[in-house]
């Protein structure tokens, strides 16, 4: 015969091998007629539709004549195939030896796969072959048979782009055949049935942009002028198609009911026309079929999210602590799927912190756990500059910045040889001083006081102590002045006198004596012009006001200038009426800068001390400038981070360390300098 009797080489291969089932979406995978049978009805694949299978003369059913969609997503009962019935059975000892026929190797195209029996091919049995998604079938049918002679029963088609051609779902007409091409980028299947039987229904349809068929599908049924007892014609549901032989049916004849995506048919039976002029059954109905339950873990939902109804919406939003990944609003569609991937939601965390130079951090620092801290320590010899414990918070951020390890103070500082020092000299801090003096006979090479500053570096290097000289060096004359006393090679505890000309004032002390270490005890005073005793009026700034003895100045005397609110002095804030009948300083005016709320706190001026300038906006400064006769430790002039904290270290006015200078008006004739 040329057909081998083998239940393994009947088996035909269900087109879903490349489908995963997906149970929410309560689906099976699709079901294919086997070669040489048909589908009785419709195959539908919702939980509970039945799919029925019948084969042609001289065929038999191989497996489940009528297969269920299960709840779990798969189909009961076993492949159903047909096979060619040779006579043959499991036992051939009466019929000879059977001996199977096959046809060479069809492999998938590019872009496509296939499925069936291909490698090798088997008589009575077929190769299927599938295109991905964007390709359609082109050279040749969806499905080659393994023919007796061994050859295919087609060429090997191919796989080609449909540039956005859509593709419909294959379909077939049992008892006749249709014969489909590509027509102005639309697919058009022309529809033919077998000798004896007649066409009901279009004999032309088109696959739509849509990717659906425009008109219902036809069928063939059968011709025979025996055939009576028609049943009524059957009109589909709204949501609904009909399928088979539905109008002017005879007996025998079966009618399914097809619902359109999103809809489901309240019964899956199959109907048929009986012989008293009946159908079988009454025609379902065709349902909502909505979209299935979301639930989030950690998640909460509000709209139609259980379960949804085409159109409407699923909002998904997240507990405290946690981060939303993909869509959170969900339409639910016709085709009763949402219109996204259900989201999820996953713990927040804040960014990874490193530990800071000279020191480190434990806890949930890399990433941030919500609620949870990271603790920061310094190793010895550095403090901790900033906040010792961040807090990962429900925003994912952390609770401030992470802090620095910074030395602890300047390094200590040795009393000098023949001599010592005195104050902090030892892990100063910023803007500490450490004092320096020599033992009789030596004097100080170098600052008697240093100042522990930002940065924790000292002023100046330390002092030395030196042999004191037998005695002072020379004193001159200062211009438009004279000298008198002991003022050329003095001795230690000798004086030198200063006096000046006629319209000039002495600056600085009269009278200098000659120190233990060879040192005078002032520096040499000078002689100025006279100056008068009062300093131009000065005038209020705009936004602001001053206090003071202001117009006129009086020597000595000074006048405070202060801004309104939201207004910063943008020069010295007090101003001198010095003895040369000038003020200290330029007159200083208002200006808008900082602002409350802004990145960085404002800052109050050191005591005797001002702002030159200071602006509390990003990238602003801060210059600062000690009153006369002080002396700045810190920092001079301070950045706003754009992290809302101020760079460098705050900066102190201290009293310089030296002698007070006083002024001393003499007049001293001409005559007394000439003549001694």
């Amino acid at each position: 015969m040329g057909f081998a009797v083998n239940e393994d080489k009947t088996k035909f291969m269900e087109s879903s091998s490349s489908m995963s089932v997906n149970n929410s979406l309560l689906e099976c995978p699709k079901l294919q007629k086997p070669w040489n049978g048909q589908i009785i009805g419709v195959c539908d694949r919702y939980v509970g539709a039945e799919c029925q299978f019948e084969c042609r003369s001289p065929y038999r059913l191989v497996g489940s004549q009528v297969r269920v969609c299960r709840s779990d997503g798969t189909w009961s009962g076993r492949t159903s195939a047909c096979e060619l019935d040779t006579g043959c059975n499991n036992n051939c000892g009466g019929c000879g030896r059977c001996q199977e026929t096959t046809c060479l190797a069809v492999f998938a195209p590019e872009n496509g796969y296939v499925d069936g029996q291909c490698n090798p091919g088997v008589q009575g049995q077929s190769c299927i072959f599938f295109c991905n998604s964007g390709y359609a079938i082109e050279g040749g049918p969806s499905r080659l048979t393994c023919l007796p002679s061994g050859q295919w029963s087609s060429y090997t088609p191919y796989c080609r782009r449909t540039s956005g051609r859509a593709i419909c779902e294959f379909f077939d007409v049992p008892n006749g055949q249709a014969d489909c091409v590509i027509d102005g980028g639309l697919t058009v299947c022309r529809v033919s049935c077998n000798p004896g039987y007649m066409l009901v229904g279009s004999s032309v349809v088109t696959c739509s942009s849509s990717g659906t068929w425009n008109e219902i599908m036809p069928s063939c049924r059968r011709s025979t002028p025996d055939v009576t007892n028609v049943c009524p014609t059957l009109n589909a549901p709204d949501g609904g198609r009909l399928v088979g032989s539905c109008t002017a049916a005879n007996s025998g004849d079966t009618c399914q009911l097809v619902c359109i995506s999103g809809y489901r048919p309240t019964d899956t039976r199959v109907l048929i026309c009986q012989a008293n002029g009946q159908w079988s059954s009454s025609l379902p109905r065709c349902i909502s079929s909505g979209c299935p339950d979301i639930r989030v873990p950690f998640g909460t939902n509000s709209g139609a999210c259980t379960p949804g109804t085409p159109g409407q919406i699923c909002t998904i939003t997240c507990q405290p602590g946690y981060t939303l990944t993909g869509t959170g609003t969900l339409i639910c569609q016709t085709n009763g799927q949402w219109s996204g991937s259900i989201p999820t939601c996953s713990v927040r965390s804040c960014p990874a912190l490193q530990p800071p130079a000279s020191g480190g951090n434990s806890g949930s620092c890399s990433p941030g756990v919500v609620g949870q801290s990271c603790a920061f320590y310094c190793n010895s010899g550095f403090r901790l500059v900033g906040q010792a414990n961040l807090v990962c918070g429900s925003n994912g951020q952390w609770s401030g910045n992470p802090p620095q390890c910074a030395a602890e103070g300047c390094p200590s500082l040795n009393p000098p040889q023949h001599g010592s020092n005195s104050g902090a000299c030892t892990r100063a801090s910023v803007g500490q001083s450490c004092t320096f003096v020599c033992d009789s006979g030596y004097t100080l090479s170098g600052q008697s006081t240093l100042y522990c500053q930002a940065g924790n570096t000292w002023s100046s290097s330390p002092p030395v102590c030196v042999a004191a000289p037998a005695g002072c060096p020379d004193l001159n004359p200062p211009a438009n002045g004279a000298i008198s006393g002991s003022c050329r090679q003095v001795a230690v505890g000798q004086s030198c006198s200063f006096s000046c000309q006629a319209g000039y004032t002495l600056t600085g002390q009269e009278t200098l004596y000659c120190q233990t270490g060879g040192r005078w005890s002032s520096n040499t005073p000078s002689c100025n012009r006279a100056a008068p005793a009062t300093c131009a009026s000065l005038v209020a700034p705009g936004n602001g006001y001053m206090l003071g003895t202001c117009s006129p100045g009086r020597v000595g005397e000074t006048c405070v200038f202060t801004c309104d609110s939201s207004y910063v002095i943008r020069g010295q804030r007090t101003l001198t009426c010095e003895p040369g009948g000038y003020w200290s300083s330029n007159q200083p005016r208002c200006e808008r800068g900082e602002v409350e709320g802004g990145p960085c706190p404002i800052l109050s001026p050191p005591p005797n001390g001002d702002f030159e300038s200071c602006d509390n906006r990003v990238n602003g400064r801060c210059v600062v400038v000690c009153d006369q006769g002080y002396l700045r430790t810190g920092s001079r002039v301070r950045t706003c981070l754009a992290n809302g904290m101020w760079s460098g270290y705050a900066p102190t006015c201290t009293r310089k360390v030296g002698y007070t200078t006083t002024y001393t008006y003499k007049v001293v004739p001409l005559w007394s300098l000439v003549f001694g």
